[in-house]
């Protein structure tokens, strides 16, 4: 898949979680501004013609060391530069790998998330 099935997701956010005070929290992750980004994907087309598609992740490095995340892991988040690697059909896998391993050079910010602990009054 990824030497001829990437593709990337748009998106303005993903979600982390943080352990605290004994209960799980969502960390929205998101630019500044709040300005869409590219994640790279994978894709596969099943025997019946559906579609699928998959985030990649790759392991939390150094600039993502201030966002809260229990998980070692992470979206793997496309600058221009990489974006354009992602997307050269000329790079090997192994440029490919390399690209999965290095460090996201895109700053994110970060808010915890209480939309799930919002209580809803119907009256």
């Amino acid at each position: 898949m990824l030497k001829s099935r990437r593709d990337v997701i748009i998106a303005t956010g993903f979600f982390t979680t943080l352990w605290a005070n004994s209960t799980v929290e969502r960390c929205h992750v998101h630019l500044t501004g709040f300005e869409p980004f590219a994640i790279a994907g994978v894709f596969n087309e099943l025997k019946d013609g559906f579609i699928t598609c998959s985030l990649v992740i790759t392991q939390n490095r150094d600039a993502f060391i201030d966002i809260p995340n229990v998980s070692e892991f992470k979206p793997l988040a496309l600058n221009d530069h990489d974006l354009k690697d992602w997307f050269n059909a000329t790079k090997t896998l192994d440029d490919i790998r390399n690209l999965c391993y290095q460090d996201c050079s895109i700053d994110f910010g970060y808010e915890l998330d209480h939309s799930i602990h919002t209580k809803i009054n119907y009256n």
